[in-house]
């Protein structure tokens, strides 16, 4: 431990399987985690859908867990951040599978991921967003009147025109409170690059990520 901060408490979370967290959010009363789950056996009786999911476990402020939940299709899903509502979550991150319940599925190798939930886990509404090569969502924030996603893609074939400029491009998405795309963005050069977080500022956003 550091110097004058002694460690609380530490938790173990998950099943069998390859369980990833990514992301952390506080709430009133404790946190929610957000990752990845493979594993058939989370605690609740939870478990993936596919090859791996969405995953949230909510707990407490002692860290005991409240709940899991699991989210995604046949194939690959994975969640990477969320931001807390005064009703529930906003989650993002990406989709391999084509039968995700409540969303068109995925469009191409692998697509961007927005899905909503109340404050108990239950899905409220579920989008995908991309084109036909490799679109992720790394990062989230919320805006007064909608979300805004950050992460990468190679598709050249984005909605309103947008295109991949190279190997891989930072890309943003803006939605409505409903998930509804209002814009989306492609930045770099002709090499990779990606978002991995995202700030609001007074006249815009700003954006920290790689280029290689």
């Amino acid at each position: 431990c550091v110097a004058g901060f002694p460690q609380v408490w530490g938790k173990l979370f998950g099943g069998g399987l390859d369980d990833l967290g990514r992301g952390l959010v506080a709430v009133a009363d404790g946190l929610l985690v957000v990752g990845t789950a493979a594993s058939a056996n989370l605690p609740g009786g939870q478990k993936s859908a596919g090859l791996t999911d969405v995953w949230l476990a909510r707990i407490d402020a002692a860290g005991s867990l409240l709940w899991n939940k699991t989210y995604g299709g046949s194939a690959g899903d994975s969640g990477a951040a969320a931001v807390a509502l005064t009703n529930g979550f906003v989650v993002a991150g990406a989709s391999d599978s084509k039968d995700l319940p409540g969303a068109a599925g995925n469009a191409g190798d692998n697509d961007g991921w927005l899905l909503r939930t109340d404050s108990d886990g239950k899905l409220v509404w579920s989008k995908t967003y991309g084109g036909s090569g490799g679109d992720t969502l790394n990062c989230l924030v919320a805006v007064a009147d909608g979300f805004l996603a950050g992460g990468q893609t190679t598709s050249t074939n984005l909605p309103g025109g947008v295109k991949s400029l190279g190997v891989e491009d930072l890309w943003l998405v803006r939605t409505d409170l409903l998930g509804n795309p209002l814009w989306q963005k492609a930045y770099g050069g002709a090499g990779t690059e990606a978002a991995t977080a995202l700030v609001v500022l007074n006249d815009g956003f700003a954006a920290i990520g790689i280029a290689a």
